[in-house]
């Protein structure tokens, strides 16, 4: 309708109608496929003017509106084919509209295979810009794209992309931008009831993952985190149990020093007066220090190690003492027999 309402005005502007005779630059009306309305706006330099033809190039026939601007030759400017379809900058649109060349619909554009949404100046095959502002306060929110489909009677689910505020703020620095699912129009909050959102702060080097207003993992500047944002100094931190079937713990110094010549075993009463005084035992930290720092595996195994080399060592020792006994009370039984045979 408006493609006919186009043609109407511009065949009402180009040609007069006096008496039934109809005049203009070049009009040419036969019987055979090819007729034509030519007219010339300005002959300014090489000449400026519009033309409407139709031809039969075989397999459909085709309307089309041609141009001249400060040239010598015609340049097609739309196409309109007996089956329908539209072309702009091309005479064999493939499509019901198809566009070769740039173009722009209500911040829409087309330049070079680019499409820019909200741009003027792609630059890549899908180019999106939101030019409204995220708000200032925390947790302000902006919607950049949805990705939604059916999956259901009533129901649809949706991919969307937000930017969110992270803190008080007007630049980058506060900025986050949050993946997340929704469903309908329920789970449309980032941060409070998305679903397996993934969320990423240029700023402070952190992605994190997690559903609702729960975070599953955390990435912070190459340090991971389980069930917390917090990794603290530590390259993996677990708020929660691990389960393993095996852990491998590389040491870097192990406990058989005890058993060198070197070694100076503390002696039972020493060791005796360091309890007593400290309330633990020697080289092993005291309650208080790992309540706050907690423990270090592999360096705990080598302490302990090390505690049950220093028993074995007083066994053997206490052994020893006991043979030197058990010879000495049987030097003794001895004597005392000998005794009673007198």
């Amino acid at each position: 309708m408006r493609t006919i309402t186009l043609l109407a005005l511009i065949f009402m502007n180009i040609i007069k109608i006096n008496s039934q005779t109809l005049k203009g630059d070049k009009l040419e009306f036969n019987s055979s496929a090819n007729k034509k309305i030519e007219w010339f706006t300005s002959s300014y330099e090489n000449g400026f003017g519009h033309k409407i033809y139709n031809s039969d190039p075989g397999g459909k026939t085709l309307l089309n509106i041609d141009a001249r601007h400060n040239s010598n030759t015609w340049t097609n400017a739309l196409t309109i084919t007996s089956q329908g379809k539209i072309g702009v900058g091309t005479m064999d649109p493939a499509y019901l509209f198809q566009v070769n060349g740039t173009a722009s619909f209500l911040n829409i554009v087309t330049i070079n295979n680019k499409l820019g949404i909200g741009t003027n100046e792609p630059a890549a095959k899908l180019h999106l810009y939101e030019s409204q502002e995220l708000g200032s306060n925390l947790n302000d929110t902006k919607l950049l794209i949805r990705i939604s489909g059916k999956c259901g009677v009533g129901n649809t689910v949706m991919n969307n992309i937000w930017l969110k505020r992270d803190f008080q703020g007007s630049d980058w620095l506060s900025t986050r931008l949050h993946n997340g699912i929704s469903i309908d129009a329920s789970y449309l909050s980032p941060g409070t009831d998305t679903r397996t959102w993934w969320e990423r702060d240029p700023y402070n080097n952190i992605q994190s993952w997690g559903n609702g207003n729960k975070v599953y993992m955390t990435l912070k500047s190459g340090n991971l985190g389980l069930g917390t944002e917090e990794t603290g100094p530590h390259r993996f931190a677990v708020e929660g149990s691990i389960g393993a079937r095996e852990i491998q713990v590389e040491a870097s110094g192990w406990s058989d020093f005890v058993f060198t010549n070197e070694y100076e075993l503390m002696s039972l009463e020493e060791t005796e007066q360091f309890i007593l005084k400290n309330k633990h035992l020697p080289d092993i930290p005291k309650e208080s220090e790992v309540l706050e720092k907690g423990i270090n595996l592999g360096e705990m195994d080598a302490k302990l190690l090390q505690k049950i080399e220093e028993l074995t060592l007083y066994i053997i020792e206490q052994n020893k003492l006991n043979q030197i006994q058990q010879v000495k009370i049987k030097q003794l039984e001895n004597k005392l027999n000998s005794l009673k045979k007198k």
